[in-house]
């Protein structure tokens, strides 16, 4: 069995670079020593970081953003090119490697989408908050930017960077690619995968997206409140 992941934990008064850590990190969990983590081996590190149970499907999904040759093993050079990647569900922390869940974060806004609660986004409902978002963000005009701007960090330039890949389109044309499946609904996995694919196009680092996204959910919140 693999050893408690509390190992990696810094404990000497120097703080070791990412380059160790991530050495460190890679030699705990091959755990036979021969060059490459398995999915077995990743499946046991996922849920020794996770506070939740981790699907097959986040299982596979790790491989797929990880295994950049295709082998279907995760070997050093693409583990620390994958913990550097933005959105990727693993990433190095302060201390340790740390799971980042990305579904966590975009629920919330996720919800808002949701305007009737129904557990799906409508096109009615997905345009008029893409429409919201491309006033106020993508044109940096009207009345709702100063709303949305009140309560955002120091950092909202973050954001922006975001705006290319999910604002340039039509957002009746942007609902048809999300809703992949194609039953005139958005699911809440759909939304996922769709916002993935656009936070890594821009680069937005994790940790600003923990904070950043929650913050355009709760004044999104707000611009339904008064409109």
């Amino acid at each position: 069995s693999h050893p408690p992941f509390s190992g990696l934990a810094m404990e000497e008064p120097v703080k070791r670079s990412w380059s160790e850590k991530s050495k460190e990190t890679f030699r705990l969990w091959d755990a036979d020593g021969c060059g490459y983590i398995s999915r077995t081996e990743l499946k046991n590190l996922l849920s020794s970081l996770a506070t939740r149970d981790i699907t097959e499907r986040e299982i596979d999904q790790c491989l797929r953003e990880a295994d950049v040759n295709g082998n279907g093993l995760i070997e050093y050079d693409e583990f620390v090119e994958w913990l550097a990647r933005p959105s990727a569900l693993l990433r190095m922390g302060s201390r340790s490697i740390e799971f980042f869940d990305l579904d966590a974060v975009l629920k919330p806004l996720y919800q808002v989408y949701d305007q009737n609660g129904d557990g799906q986004v409508t096109m009615d409902e997905f345009v008029e908050c893409q429409t919201i978002l491309r006033n106020a963000l993508g044109l940096r005009t009207g009345a709702f930017t100063e709303v949305l701007e009140q309560s955002l960090p120091p950092r909202q330039d973050v954001i922006s960077p975001t705006n290319g890949s999910m604002l340039a389109s039509d957002p009746s044309r942007a609902f048809l690619r999300v809703d992949q499946d194609k039953s005139n609904a958005v699911s809440f996995r759909e939304f996922v995968e769709w916002q993935r694919a656009a936070l890594q196009d821009a680069g937005t680092n994790s940790k600003d997206l923990e904070e950043l996204i929650p913050a355009l959910a709760r004044q999104l919140k707000r611009v339904f409140k008064i409109s």
